[in-house]
């Protein structure tokens, strides 16, 4: 008679920040609880998901875990390119990263932020954005009344020197 093995329970991603280590049991049945059917095998799907996440390391798409463990972020970014719309509930904390290299003769800057996954996140940074372009064009506004404010000044100024460079004083 074969002995029934205990479910483990199921893995929850608000649990974990971007930088945590997953191992590959927890990242597995991350993957094998969103997909099953009803009338799945568990074990059937936790080897294709198993499969996938092998094939993805032996192709690069995965990064290879170091200690046996993957990070979260890893293992989200490939879960949501591999199986899209199944892992948007893990809350990814806006990640940022800012990256400076200074070579000779060559200067380089990038920065990256991660959309969020839920529609909260999304609406509350949307928000952020409304709000930051809003102030943009008030600054781009007093910008331009400076502008016009100057502009007889300078005008006056380019007579000037044109009347000094005609008469060989500048």
């Amino acid at each position: 008679m074969r002995r029934r093995l205990k479910k483990a329970p199921p893995v929850d991603p608000a649990n974990y920040t971007p930088g945590s280590p997953i191992s590959r049991a927890e990242f597995v049945r991350m993957i094998a609880d969103r997909m099953r059917q009803p009338d799945d095998d568990d074990q059937i799907v936790r080897n294709r998901v198993s499969h996938r996440i092998s094939d993805a390391i032996k192709q690069g798409k995965l990064p290879t875990p170091t200690s046996g463990e993957f990070l979260f972020r890893d293992v989200v970014y490939w879960a949501q390119s591999a199986f899209p719309g199944m892992l948007n509930d893990p809350p990814l904390i806006g990640l940022t990263m800012n990256i400076q290299a200074t070579l000779p003769m060559l200067e380089a800057s990038l920065t990256g932020e991660v959309l969020p996954t839920d529609l909260a996140g999304c609406q509350q940074m949307l928000l952020e954005y409304i709000t930051k372009a809003t102030a943009l064009e008030a600054e781009l506004r007093a910008v331009r009344a400076e502008n016009e404010r100057l502009r007889p000044d300078a005008e006056r100024w380019q007579k000037f020197m044109a009347s000094r460079r005609k008469r060989g004083k500048a």
